[in-house]
């Protein structure tokens, strides 16, 4: 008996993949365009992030991306490992932000007049973590669940042809 096929794994596979390359091509753009202003400018409308916190966030969004776009990649391909990568990315970026609002929030203590600065990392904060936490909130629903145990058990079965044809 044929059953069509749902189309969450393509929708968020394909948002992965977007945003994932999106990520990636961000991150190398900050490496060959560097921090930004120079701190010694301007030192008193700038705020003060420490030079390892900018590493930090550069090699955990080059990171985080390449997983996404993994996850993607294999979301889409109907893996069970997409939903595996998912979780484990969601995982990485909601520790990683959690840790981002502090030390920004710390930095935020130090600027001078900025009333609407806390306002807007919690913005900041809240958009990246929109996807991470939807897409949580979806792989963790019953019914995909289901689906990804079946992808599983054909995987298994494709393996054990595979092994019968050697």
């Amino acid at each position: 008996m044929y059953v069509k096929p749902t189309k969450w794994p393509s929708v968020i596979g394909t948002l992965s993949v977007v945003f994932g390359t999106l990520g990636v091509l961000g991150i190398v753009v900050m490496a060959f365009v560097g921090p930004g202003p120079d701190p010694g400018r301007h030192r008193d409308q700038l705020l003060h992030i420490p030079a390892w916190y900018q590493g930090v966030v550069r090699v955990h969004g080059l990171l985080t991306s390449g997983l996404l776009l993994w996850a993607g990649v294999a979301l889409r391909r109907r893996n069970p490992l997409g939903r595996t990568l998912h979780v484990v990315y969601v995982l990485l970026v909601l520790a990683v932000n959690v840790f981002a609002l502090a030390v920004l929030g710390k930095a935020a203590a130090d600027y001078p007049g900025g009333t609407m600065l806390p306002v807007a990392m919690l913005c900041v904060g809240t958009l990246g973590s929109a996807y991470p936490i939807f897409v949580l909130v979806w792989l963790m629903r019953p019914s995909v669940r289901r689906e990804v145990a079946v992808w599983r058990e054909r995987a298994a079965a494709r393996r054990r042809r595979m092994q019968g044809h050697l």
